[in-house]
């Protein structure tokens, strides 16, 4: 048998050895763990076991490989940047005691600037000793962070003339400093300003003088730096300036600002030594007044006093030069319509009343004024215009013959034509027209259309002791003053049979009555012998060439309208009137065309007594030159009131014709502004007349059958209340007298000749009228 021994064996435990490397180590860096280094006494095969004991937690955080690689962390603000680990080994029984390492992780690099500029230049900012200057944003970046960015001075900041380094710092948290530099340069390169400087100066002196001492008051400059030379030069004369004597002609001074940097300005300063001139105005007016001149020029202003029409400043002494402005002021109501100089440079504007005299030296420049009383002379002229229009207007008003005719049954007087005294009528006609030497007239009536028949309404029960037959004979007659319903019909009645007409006249019949052929034979009883249309519409006009004091015109007036007759007591009717009127002196004129429009009644108030009544109301368009070199227009309007009352007797022989007339007109102008720029006030033109007009005539038998009739009418007016705008009256207030006196021959058949005379204007010295009328009637 064998016995064997076995000695017991003895086991150490190994040895660990960990190393960290690199340590310290930069963030980011690879970090190796290794354990290598471990040993074990019985050299048995060891086994690793790695934990991280310390530090923020890595990954990986434990391993068992020998060695293995770390990516070190960033670098921490918190101080936290070691971390530990403990490696134990293994030798497959026995485990080493457990042995730590470390590293640490710290920042050693220094933070990176971006952006930062290059070298700046920039001038200054106007009117500054310096300029604010900006850069873009600048930027750092860092493997830790950067902690503060520092720019001294800041982007923005004033940077003053000349050169500023700005420092650029960025640290980062680990402490690590980063620095650049760049420069600031500003640049002036502004000149300095003359912020006042004196004017050029003219200095005018006597002719016997040579030179004048000429003062002004010394520039001021301003510069942005602040700090500025100024010095002055002159020529061609040198070592003038301010104060000095300076000798005829120019002489310019130059005066100098220059900076600190050499930036400068010139100015020149003209200064003028001349010998005088003198200005001469005159002016020409028709009215007297005072006409202030005024001009920055202190030589230039005064004022001229016109006396008898005329005036003068004299010799006024002014510098040479110009131009001199110079403006006129000329009394209310005054225009300049003409000015001129005798130097071709120098000129006055009448419808400004500006101008601008050029003097030389030595020269007498003479400027004449012609000055008119635009608003006296428009304002008297259109006053003028209203009352001769407005008298004519009174005097042309559309007859009462027609009315009274158509209350007594009346057909008027035969139509026809006359021209110059020479005329052609019949009773066919429903027009009459009158055409003299200065005056005519026409008239139509729709009542005058109607035939010999037709014109009055009588009942058999009516009839008087007196009528005329179908024959045309008077079977009888009647007393002219008994009530059997009889009606007076003018001087004449016109009588028809077989078609035929023929007038009668009333010289042996004071009453007589229209009788149709059918009905003569029906005297006793049956229907009415004639008719008449209640409705009438007329038209009649005139013309005339007037003259008012040293001025000739034309007067047209046209009238029209409808009546009604409601009995044979009332006639109501509504007219209008066109009027065109014009007035004409030697250089000035006026005309005006307008209408009226209103309500007329003519009544019965007896038998032979009648009130007649109007009223009328219009505009007018007109047109006025009062000195024959400019028109203007103005607008006005008018109106009128007329009653009369109107008498028809016949006592004898004598026929009888009173008539006893109230007037008003009334016209106001509308005020404008005259092409010479001269307001016109309104004019308002009034009055009242009252007039008085008996007339008489009678009538003679002649031999051979012919008809002689004399007539004379006198009127009393009374013109009262004249107001006419203007100091110039046509009218005056006060009575005058007016006289005409006529004849009329007929031969009993179909020839008429009428002739009168008048004059107007008896006792009143500013207004006078007369006439002459010769007419022709031939029936037909």
């Amino acid at each position: 048998m064998t016995a064997s021994y076995v000695a017991p064996v003895t086991n150490t435990a190994p040895t660990a050895a960990p190393n960290a490397t690199p340590d310290p180590v930069e963030a980011g860096a690879v970090v190796t763990l290794d354990g290598t280094g471990s040993s074990d006494p019985d050299v048995d095969p060891l086994t690793y076991s790695w934990v991280q004991t310390g530090g923020p937690a890595t990954s990986p955080s434990s391993s068992t490989a020998a060695s293995f690689n770390i990516t070190a962390p960033a670098w921490r603000t918190d101080g936290q940047n070691t971390y530990t680990y403990e490696l134990t080994v293994n030798d497959g029984s026995l485990d080493s005691a457990p042995v730590t390492t470390s590293f640490t992780v710290q920042d050693t690099t220094d933070p990176t600037l971006a952006n930062v500029p290059s070298n700046i230049t920039v001038n200054t900012e106007a009117g500054q000793p310096d300029a604010a200057v900006t850069w873009p944003a600048l930027t750092a970046t860092d493997n830790s962070g950067i902690a503060s960015l520092v720019v001294s001075p800041a982007s923005g900041s004033r940077f003053a003339i000349g050169q500023t380094v700005v420092t650029v710092t960025a640290t980062d948290i680990a402490g690590n400093v980063s620095e650049q530099t760049f420069t600031v340069t500003v640049v002036d390169s502004e000149q300095p300003v003359f912020s006042t400087f004196p004017a050029d100066i003219t200095v005018h002196v006597d002719v016997a003088d040579t030179s004048a001492v000429v003062n002004w008051t010394e520039p001021t400059v301003d510069d942005n730096s602040g700090s500025v030379n100024v010095s002055s030069t002159s020529s061609p004369t040198a070592g003038l300036g301010n104060g000095s004597s300076f000798p005829l002609g120019v002489t310019t001074v130059t005066y100098r600002a220059e900076d600190g940097t050499g930036n400068f300005v010139e100015r020149d300063l003209r200064v003028e030594v001349l010998q005088r001139g003198q200005v001469i105005i005159n002016v020409n007016t028709q009215m007297d007044g005072t006409f202030n001149v005024s001009s920055p020029e202190p030589e230039l202003n005064t004022a001229i006093v016109t006396s008898g029409g005329s005036g003068s400043t004299g010799g006024l002494n002014i510098g040479v030069g110009g131009p001199y402005s110079i403006a006129f002021a000329v009394p209310a109501s005054f225009a300049l319509t003409n000015a001129a100089c005798n130097d071709a440079d120098s000129t006055i504007d009448p419808a400004t009343l500006t101008g601008a005299l050029n003097v030389d030296s030595g020269e007498v420049v003479t400027c004449t004024l012609t000055a008119v009383d635009s608003g006296g002379s428009t304002t008297a002229l259109i006053s003028e215009f209203q009352e001769v229009r407005g008298q004519l207007i009174l005097q042309g008003a559309p007859k009462n013959t027609r009315r009274i005719g158509r209350l007594n049954r009346q057909k008027n007087s035969r139509g026809g034509v006359s021209m110059f005294g020479v005329s052609v009528s019949s009773r066919s006609l429903p027009v009459t027209i009158d055409i003299g030497e200065d005056s005519g007239s026409f008239s139509f009536s729709t009542r005058e259309t109607s035939g010999g028949a037709g014109n009055l309404t009588i009942r058999p029960t009516e009839l008087p002791k007196a009528v005329v037959s179908s024959s045309g004979t008077v079977t009888g007659h009647g007393d002219a003053d008994s009530d059997d319903g009889g009606t007076t019909i003018g001087n004449e009645i016109m009588t028809q049979a077989n078609g035929t007409q023929e007038t009668v006249l009333l010289a042996d019949m004071p009453k007589a009555y229209f009788v149709t052929p059918e009905s003569a034979a029906h005297v006793d009883g049956g229907n009415s012998l004639m008719s008449q249309s209640p409705w009438e519409f007329w038209i009649e006009g005139s013309y005339a060439n007037i003259r008012s004091g040293d001025r000739d015109g034309s007067f047209t007036i046209v009238h029209t309208g409808v009546d009604y007759l409601f009995n044979r007591n009332l006639l109501m009717g509504l007219g209008m009137q066109y009027d065109d009127t014009s007035l004409n002196g030697v250089q000035d004129g006026i005309s005006g065309k307008g209408f009226m429009f209103g309500p007329y009644m003519t009544a019965r108030l007896k038998e032979n007594l009648f009130f007649d009544a109007r009223a009328a109301w219009g505009e007018s368009d007109n047109r006025v030159s009062p000195f024959g070199t400019y028109t203007d227009s103005y607008d006005s309007e008018r109106w009128l009131a007329t009653a009369a009352l109107v008498g028809d007797y016949q006592v004898g022989d004598i026929v009888f014709s009173p008539e006893a007339r109230l007037s008003w007109y009334e016209e106001t102008s509308d005020p404008y502004v005259d092409s010479l720029s001269v307001a016109i006030p309104s004019v308002v033109t009034s009055f009242g007349s009252f007039e008085i007009t008996p007339t008489m005539s009678r009538t003679f038998g002649l031999a051979n059958g012919g008809t002689f009739t004399s007539r004379v009418s006198t009127s009393a007016i009374w013109t009262f209340d004249v107001e006419t705008g203007s100091t110039s009256k046509e009218l005056t207030e006060g009575g005058r007298g007016r006289v005409e006196i006529g004849g009329d021959y007929s031969n009993g058949r179909n020839l008429r000749i009428n002739s009168s005379v008048f004059a107007d204007g008896i006792g009143e010295s500013d207004f006078t009228s007369w006439g002459l009328s010769l007419g022709l009637d031939l029936a037909f």
